[in-house]
């Protein structure tokens, strides 16, 4: 079995966003929905080996639907008979630095190749010491940007004519996240004006966009703030991986009803609803009415109609994503696809025993380590990719694929 050699690193110093005027944003010390507010480019001190792992689990990504976003969380248990870890411990050579919202960070080295994967990026929210003489460990949990953005407030000034991803630039700016390095952005469609006044959260704001542009926003493995474009998502092309009953430990393929929508009312704000509808789905399984979009990032009626009937179109019939498809490291080549595949991964799925084949896209990541992490589970949430992108030259009219709207 080919163990990965783990990296474990928090960055305990007291890095300060945006310098360090009065006021500004200090991890450590500035709290989430206080007064200060967060300054230009967040910055990570020093970052610190954190060897004591015995355990580690982490979950990320999104669930099936493209909106419903999700925080990454880290979870470790650390070997700490001395009380290294235990905020109160003041003779710890950490004492005074065991703070919430400390950089932390994941990474993992093939044995074979040598090459180093992320696994997660992100803030420190709690840290907990169990001194009993039979346990002696603590315990650091930690979660992505999600955090930052679901308690941020950002001002963004009115953009006029602008795109979805220059709007996702601007909210990352304005909580901190301003280094390009730290953002990954797909060329986004156009929107006739983006702005914030400080009365939403950063979170909150993308939704919204990603409600109507039906792209995916997620935090990346490596802490980068990623979006993926309709265009990305369901542009024709070759997956990236095939787990075949081989490589597989678990699939449980399912079908919803609930996730079915055969009803959906969209609205350009101030202007007249548009509705889509599809009688033979409502025959098939009742109505089933999507929630109500109403949206400024609309460019006109017909946007919305056309978005109404996307949606529609891509939810009518009973989507098949095939869940919980679980890897272990006991090949190099199992250890590689654990490491390497991020959310939004294009994957096969086939599975002769039980007839699953599914091509969809990897929506969830799940690593948990046992055997003092020399055994590596990793689990995949693979949701069917139910439509393709209309390209000329090799779609045809009345497929599966669409022409975005």
């Amino acid at each position: 079995m080919p163990a990965p050699t783990w990296t474990v690193e928090a960055a305990w110093d007291d890095p300060i966003q945006g310098g360090s005027a009065a006021g500004f944003f200090k991890i450590g010390v500035s709290q989430i929905g206080g007064t200060d507010k967060i300054a230009g480019p967040l910055a990570f001190g020093t970052w610190t080996s954190v060897p004591e792992v015995k355990a580690l689990r982490i979950t990320r990504g999104a669930n099936d639907d493209l909106t419903d976003l999700r925080a990454g969380e880290c979870q470790l248990t650390l070997k700490d008979s001395a009380g290294k870890y235990n905020p109160l411990n003041t003779a710890s050579a950490l004492n005074g630095k065991l703070n919430p919202m400390r950089p932390l960070r994941v990474k993992a080295t093939h044995p074979l190749t040598l090459t180093e994967y992320h696994l997660f990026f992100g803030f420190i929210t709690e840290i907990e010491h169990n001194p009993d003489p039979t346990v002696r460990e603590s315990y650091i949990t930690a979660v992505d940007l999600f955090e930052w953005l679901a308690n941020s407030f950002p001002t963004v000034a009115a953009l006029g004519s602008t795109t979805v991803d220059a709007a996702l630039r601007e909210i990352l700016v304005a909580v901190g996240w301003g280094s390009s390095t730290l953002r990954d952005l797909d060329a986004g469609r156009t929107m006739p004006d983006f702005s914030a006044d400080a009365t939403a959260t950063a979170l909150s704001l993308i939704q919204d966009l990603m409600a109507v542009d039906r792209g995916l926003f997620f935090i990346a493995a490596d802490g980068k703030a990623t979006y993926r474009s309709p265009a990305t998502l369901f542009k024709v092309g070759t997956a990236v991986a095939t787990y075949t009953q081989s490589l597989l430990g678990v699939v449980r393929p399912a079908t919803q009803v609930r996730r079915i929508i055969n009803k959906q009312v969209v609205t350009k704000t101030g202007n007249a609803a548009q509705t889509a509808e599809n009688s033979t789905s409502q025959q098939n399984y009742a109505v089933r009415v999507g929630s109500a979009i109403t949206s400024a990032y609309l460019n006109n009626d017909a946007q919305a109609d056309s978005l109404a009937k996307w949606i529609v179109g891509e939810r009518k019939d009973p989507i098949k994503p095939a869940r919980r498809i679980t890897l272990s490291n006991k090949t190099d080549a199992l250890l590689t696809e654990q490491l390497s595949r991020d959310l939004g991964a294009l994957v096969t799925v086939t599975e002769n025993l039980g007839g699953t084949a599914v091509t969809g896209h990897i929506r969830g990541i799940e690593h948990e380590t046992e055997q003092a992490g020399l055994a590596l589970r990793t689990t995949f949430t693979v949701a069917e990719k139910s439509r393709t992108w209309f390209t000329i030259g090799s779609s045809k009219i009345d497929s599966a694929d669409v022409i975005g709207y």
